[in-house]
Formats: C-alpha cells, structure tokens, sequence
C-alpha cells in the first residue's frame, strides 16, 4: 500500500489552490471583455441589443454562450442593459457596471462602451501578445519558486540534516538557521498557506455562482489597504479621476449642470477617498461655490482644479474635462506599463536572492562531511 505523505497532499492542494483561480481569472477577463465588445458592436450599428446577442450566440464558445442566453432573457424582460449584465455576467466588475449604469442615466452609452472596451481594441497582436505574456510569466515564476521551496523543506532538508547527525558532523550556522526555520514554522506557514487557499478558492466559487453578491464594504477595504503603498495611491487615484472626468464630460455634454455631473460622478465606484472627495465636491456646488475653487477645497490634484478654474475664465469646460480624462488615463497606463515591464526583473531579483542564499545554506557544509566520512574511513591524511 502506498502511504502518500499530508505534506505532499497539502503541497498540492495550495499549488492547485492558487493555479485554478489564476487561470479562471484570465477567462473571466477575456468571456467580460466579449460581452462588452459584443454590445459596443451592437450600440455602434444601432441594433437591438437582445436581436444581435441572440445572433451572437451559436458563434461563441460554451461558457460565453451562456452568458449572452442569460442576457437576452433578461433584455426581453425589459431589464435596464445593467441591471441585466449584473445579474447575467457576473465575470463584469463593479467599474464597468458602475460606469455603465451612470451612462444610461446620461443617456451616454455609446461612448461609455468604446471607453471600455478601448484597450482590448487599439491594441495589436504583438502588443497582446506581450501582455500575455507579463501577465503570465510572474505568476509561472513564483509557481516554480513556490515548487522549489516547497519540495526542498517537505523532503530535501528533513533528508539532509538527517545525513549529518548520522557522521555527527556540526553545521555552520546558516544550515541550522535554515532548519530551524523549517523545524519551528513549517507547520505554520502549511497552515497559514491553507487557509489562504481556502479563503482565494471560496472567492472565486462565489464567482461563478449565478448570483454574485458586490460587497461594497469588502472593496473598500482593500482599496484602504493599498491606499498607502507608494506608486499603487497615485495609480489608483489617477484611474479614479480620469473616470471622474470621463463622466463629467458625458454628462455636461448629455445637458447636464456641472453640479449635477459632479453628482453622478459621486456615484462611481472608484476609491473610497477619492468618492468621498467627488462627494465634497457635489455638495460645494450644490452651495453655489465655484469649481475651481471648490475642486482645490477638496484635495484634488492641482492640475485638476487649476484646468478647471481657467475653464470658468473661458468657458471651454468641455475641453478641460477632455484634457483631464486624457491626461489622468495617460498617467495610469504609464504606470500600467512600467510596473508590467518591471515586475518581471523585480521577481528575478529577489526570488534568484533566495535560492542562492538557499544553495548557500545547503552546499556550505559539504566539505565538513566530507572530512567527517574521510576521518571515519581512514582516509583523512590523503585529503
């Protein structure tokens, strides 16, 4: 009878855990980005939406097709196209559905669906093939990492030290360092790793039911968390404002007051610090304060509320709204773009740190067993 180790099934288990929803995530993404191009290709010939994805539909891989099922019976219930993808698509986020609904209030579909689905179209295949591949070559590094360590604390070091006290050899001081990492936290870090399992596994169940609930505080919360971290704040509030200013234009364009726009912008979901300054924002207006000036009250960037107060001397707010969508989009894909091209070597860096300190640590003592067998054997005096 073969007697499988737990560690082994454990090993497994978090390999598989953190595999599944990686390579789940990626048809997620690409099954949402076609619903979106599916409807941006309809709004555009001006077609009905429930007739062209009924026509969609026989073209189309299984899981997407179920998709589009789902969201024709919910269009020719007379469903808002939202309200309907929220409950038919639940791989769409809660940006894309926010945006949308906004967009139909508006009555500013059109040009929300191209702001969607924009960087899936512009790009080529040579770019898409070089966004594949840093979105997957990190991932497959540090599952090779993971692999490595995993198998060398599970059943190579256990091995190895019980070479060495069978010669009764001493180990330098960075070996027993390392095995008593393995001795004192292996148990810990299984634990603690399986039930991060868990927790990345149950989020992607709840994914894949019909329902999926959008926990607004739970977003929140992690949007805190990362608040702080240096480059990630600027990214995060750079996408927030350029969904900011997409909005307003749309709006102010659709007839809307600048209060007003302000008001629906309020409702995106971008970052909690960011709403809740959109919120001042509205609230400002509302009190009959000027942009520009309310806009600096609030926190927002100087390149916003400075574009915003020439804009009330001018009165070309349209082309300061654009301006600033651009300018805000520019920045996030910039850094999009370096933090891709840099991860990559990042990783290297600091995984190829550990395994050599890791080979370090195994080979170090070595030449010490070797004396010791020699010593054993006679053979001492011809090394």
């Amino acid at each position: 009878m073969i007697v499988v180790p737990i560690n082994l099934l454990v090993f497994i288990f978090i390999v598989w855990a953190v595999t599944w929803p990686a390579v789940l995530s990626v048809i997620r993404r690409r099954r949402a980005a076609s619903v979106l191009e599916h409807l941006d290709h309809a709004v555009r010939l001006d077609l009905p939406l429930a007739e062209a994805m009924r026509a969609a539909v026989p073209f189309q891989p299984n899981g997407l097709q179920v998709r589009l099922c789902a969201l024709v019976v919910e269009l020719e219930y007379g469903t808002g196209l939202a309200e309907a993808l929220r409950r038919a698509v639940p791989e769409l986020g809660s940006r894309a559905l926010g945006m949308l609904t906004t967009a139909e209030r508006l009555g500013r579909l059109p040009a929300t669906l191209r702001r969607l689905t924009r960087p899936r179209r512009v790009a080529d295949q040579n770019a898409k093939t070089e966004m594949q591949f840093a979105r997957t070559y990190g991932f497959t590094l540090l599952l090779l990492i993971v692999a490595l360590f995993g198998g060398l604390f599970f059943f190579i070091l256990p091995a190895f030290w019980k070479i060495f006290e069978d010669f009764g050899t001493k180990l330098p001081r960075s070996t027993t360092i390392l095995y008593e990492l393995h001795d004192g936290y292996a148990g810990l870090v299984v634990v603690l790793l399986s039930m991060l399992a868990v927790v990345v596994l149950t989020f992607y169940i709840i994914k894949l039911l019909p329902w999926q609930p959008r926990v607004q505080w739970l977003r929140d919360l992690i949007g805190w968390s990362v608040w702080p971290v240096p480059g990630l704040r600027q990214a995060m509030r750079d996408r927030a404002l350029a969904d900011v200013f997409f909005t307003l234009r749309e709006a102010t364009a659709a007839g809307a007051a600048l209060h007003q726009a302000v008001g629906e912008a309020a409702l995106l979901p971008i970052h909690p610090a960011m709403r809740r300054r959109v919120k001042r924002w509205a609230a400002l207006l509302m009190n009959g304060h000027a942009a520009g000036a309310s806009a600096e009250r609030v926190g927002l960037p100087s390149m916003a509320y400075g574009t915003i107060a020439t804009a009330e001397r001018t009165g070309d707010l349209s082309g300061a709204l654009a301006f600033l969508q651009h300018h805000y989009d520019s920045r996030f894909h910039r850094f999009e773009q370096f933090l891709r091209a840099a991860l990559g070597p990042m990783m290297v860096i600091v995984l190829g740190g550990l395994v050599g300190l890791v080979v370090y640590a195994l080979f170090a003592p070595i030449p010490a067993l070797v004396q010791s067998v020699a010593d054993t054997t006679g053979l001492g005096g011809g090394l």
